[in-house]
């Protein structure tokens, strides 16, 4: 066995390197979600870096790196957004000398596994697993119920039902694309011509 991983260590510096280019040519926006297993290549290629054996790379074993590159800055202030979230029970606890602030960091071995190995995007599990670590470290005193006036009730339900199914339009567009994608995937691995859809806005 192979105890050094200097084969593996080097293929993940090279991933990175390749990743770094792509968030480069696209700081802001990314390259569009769902887009590093076709544009990592040309980026390897971009940064004077030789392509990586056979393999085909769906991501690059961070997490940070993978929203930036797909997303860019705007995605990853989303991902800022929800790490704020998942500290504000530490805060709280820290703020009133309480030791239950150790629970928010039972998902730290997660997070580092986002980080080294396989990012959450591409796990539902470890999502599943975050999510529920998170509720477990809520402060309960903190969870109460709020009654909203009557006036943001009858502005804010219409409005957030809208952006639900917009939400949802997006979403069913995303997986038809994705169900084509996967039949022309499998066109192509039978040694047939795959039918790729349209380059639009999906």
């Amino acid at each position: 066995l192979d105890y050094s991983h200097t084969a593996s260590t080097a293929q993940r510096l090279r991933v990175l390197a390749g990743t770094t280019e792509m968030i480069v040519q696209h700081p802001l926006t990314g390259s569009g979600l769902g887009s590093f297993e076709s544009q990592f290549p040309s980026a390897l290629e971009a940064a004077g870096l030789e392509s990586l054996e056979n393999d085909t790379f769906t991501h690059p074993h961070n997490e940070v790196m993978y929203v930036m590159a797909e997303g860019g800055f705007i995605a990853l202030s989303g991902l800022l957004l929800l790490a704020g979230l998942w500290l504000w029970p530490v805060a709280h606890h820290l703020r009133r000398r309480d030791v239950r602030w150790l629970l928010s960091l039972t998902g730290l071995p997660i997070v580092i596994h986002m980080m080294t190995e396989y990012p959450v995007y591409q796990s539902a599990p470890h999502l599943m697993m975050l999510l529920l670590l998170y509720r477990a470290g809520l402060p309960a005193e903190t969870l109460r119920a709020v009654r909203a006036p009557t006036m943001l009730r009858a502005v804010g339900l219409p409005a957030v039902c809208l952006c639900t199914c917009a939400a949802l339009a997006v979403l069913t567009a995303g997986l038809t694309i994705q169900e084509t994608l996967t039949r022309a995937e499998a066109d192509m691995n039978a040694g047939l011509i795959p039918s790729l859809p349209a380059a639009d806005w999906r």
